[in-house]
């Protein structure tokens, strides 16, 4: 008698294949140099040169600036989370895995609880290691006083804590993209034009069209979230967080559903 496989043991096995792939490790470490690594140099150097460029204290950001590195982990964690299930279908696997678990919702969403653990993990903690040092960094580089500040102050908390969830979202989004699109190249592409392309475009219009757009993409919901400044012309944090869930909530959706209509 064949033994029925659970969703824990389908999650359990889809944390085997994740851990036990060079890709996945190498990711992890582009996202810690980048992230934390990238950031904290450009920290220093941004604080450094305060008042070169025009800065003031009254638009100086100290959680975002100390964040900065977050920038890039956004285009990381979109090409983790579409590869989790485009790696698959480059390899063939994906058949072998429908045949030991042909429940294909449960399938994704056995993918989905090991892609949101270990980004919810690895984000929270590159938010907090970044916060800190970056304060430190601004703290010794400081032209001014009164640039750096601490995970006390009104709002930073909640500013570091969203960063990390930020980067959840845009995980999620990358790998409804893969569960659309079956190819890891096609995936990243779609995901990159949307956050570093369509910014660029808009920037072309006019800005009575250019800037109600600009607000709805996923890279200024994504930086909105981890801003104690906030822009009047953008969302709010906590709302730049809901759009930016119901994007991956739509994505996934739509991605699940063909997944489940066509053949692997």
């Amino acid at each position: 008698m064949s033994t029925r496989i659970t969703l824990p043991m389908s999650t359990k096995a889809e944390w085997i294949k994740f851990r036990s792939l060079r890709s996945s490790v190498y990711s992890i470490i582009t996202l810690l140099v980048l992230t934390i690594g990238l950031g904290s140099l450009i920290t220093y150097a941004r604080t450094k040169h305060f008042g070169h460029d025009g800065d003031n204290a009254l638009g100086w950001d100290p959680v975002t600036v100390s964040l900065t590195g977050f920038f890039f982990a956004e285009f990381v964690v979109g090409v983790v989370g579409a590869m989790i299930i485009t790696g698959e279908y480059a390899t063939s696997s994906i058949r072998t895995s429908l045949a030991a678990f042909p429940r294909r919702v449960e399938f994704v969403l056995s993918k989905a609880i090991v892609l949101i653990g270990v980004v919810f993990v690895m984000s929270e903690a590159m938010a907090f290691i970044s916060f800190f040092l970056g304060q430190s960094l601004i703290k010794s580089a400081e032209p001014v006083t009164g640039l750096s500040t601490t995970i006390g102050a009104t709002g930073v908390l909640h500013a570091v804590i969203f960063a990390g969830l930020s980067i959840v979202l845009l995980a999620l989004i990358g790998f409804g993209l893969g569960l659309l699109l079956k190819r890891t190249a096609a995936a990243i592409t779609v995901f990159v034009s949307f956050l570093l392309v369509a910014p660029i475009l808009v920037a072309f219009l006019p800005s009575n069209w250019g800037d109600p757009i600009t607000k709805w993409l996923p890279g200024t919901l994504a930086r909105g979230m981890m801003s104690i400044n906030r822009d009047p012309e953008t969302f709010t944090p906590n709302v730049c967080g809901l759009v930016l869930l119901v994007y991956a909530i739509v994505v996934i959706a739509a991605g699940t559903y063909l997944f489940s209509k066509r053949d692997a």
